[in-house]
């Protein structure tokens, strides 16, 4: 039980040992230790529910659930664990089930079933940051779509129109002394260094240059303060690195449940790549992309087979429908 004479436990504040001890185990225990302890752990905890609880931190907050979703969505993709990917897709549903108003718009915080506070910058910015990941990994339309939703919000209700980049508070939110403006990355992102990206790969995506122009105003918006101390800045840097890199915008043709299609998937998966955007175009999905990405509507099938179509700067390459081709036009 790591229990000493002198108090295993120090004070927080001060680092001193106060003479008191907080039973615990500092390894793993076996299947007979754990048998043997399980009575006098039932009367510590009989003696322990006497005293009164401490407040729990229930809430759901729609922003930290983003990151949560994007964390999710590359480790499903990168590892090959569908339960991750699964439990982001889960997050998703929640939030669009128990956390949209009924005119789309985000509420920031959930518990027990009561909503509060309006959506605020990086609610919209972080969610639309976890469903592009989560488009990636699963490479379900619906997730691309909700996430253009949410930004077409984010576009109406933040922007500044004149200096660039996007307030913290929506406009139609209480009117303060000073609406505030931030791109600092601290213990978390700003919203304006994700938002920042989520354009980039929005333009990517869509092909739509008006995504990518307001990439760029926001980009000018803080150049100057990135500038001076870039270090305080490390996701807005990545922003303008995913810009400014070497970019592939990839459409995959095919049947998604056919073999050569999921081996395609999976070679492009396989060479780490973070300039690089990945569509899907099936017979199921092709009316809605080519609503969504307008410039895939010629991208079809060659000869039956899965094909694909790698896009550099906006302009195609010559297809290909060979893994082998598909390697070397990777490396």
């Amino acid at each position: 039980w790591n229990i000493k004479t002198g108090g295993n436990f120090r004070d927080e504040a001060t680092g001193k040992e106060i003479g008191k001890n907080i039973p615990h185990f500092s390894q793993l225990l076996s299947p007979d230790d754990s048998a043997r302890i399980s009575a006098p752990r039932q009367k510590l905890f009989t003696v322990r529910e006497k005293r009164v609880h401490p407040l729990k931190d229930t809430k759901i907050l729609a922003d930290w659930n983003g990151l949560m979703i994007a964390a999710f969505a590359k480790a499903g993709r990168a590892f090959n664990k569908p339960e991750y990917s699964d439990a982001a897709k889960i997050a998703v549903d929640f939030i669009a089930a128990e956390m949209r108003q009924e005119n789309g718009e985000l509420w920031h915080r959930w518990r027990d079933g009561f909503t509060a506070v309006p959506g605020q910058l990086e609610d919209y910015a972080f969610m639309i940051y976890g469903l592009l990941e989560l488009y990636e990994t699963t490479l379900n339309l619906t997730c691309l779509e909700t996430a253009l939703n949410y930004n077409e919000i984010l576009s109406r209700s933040f922007s500044d129109e004149k200096g660039g980049g996007y307030f913290m508070t929506a406009e139609h939110a209480e009117q303060l002394i000073v609406r505030p403006k931030e791109i600092y990355d601290g213990a978390i992102p700003s919203g304006n260094s994700v938002q920042l990206l989520n354009l980039f790969k929005l333009a990517r995506l869509t092909g739509n240059p008006e995504f990518e122009k307001r990439a760029i105003d926001t980009g000018k918006a803080f150049s100057g303060r990135i500038e001076r101390s870039p270090s305080n800045f490390a996701q807005a840097l990545i922003g303008l690195q995913f810009a400014s890199g070497k970019s592939a915008e990839i459409v995959v043709v095919g049947e998604p449940e056919n073999e050569q299609t999921k081996a395609m998937l999976q070679l492009i998966r396989s060479f780490y790549d973070p300039g690089r955007t990945v569509l899907l175009k099936t017979p199921g999905n092709s009316a809605q992309l080519e609503k969504l990405a307008p410039f895939t509507k010629e991208q079809e099938m060659i000869g039956g087979k899965t094909t694909v179509y790698i896009c550099r700067n906006f302009a195609c390459e010559k297809p290909v429908n060979s893994l082998e081709e598909l390697k070397a036009r990777l490396r």
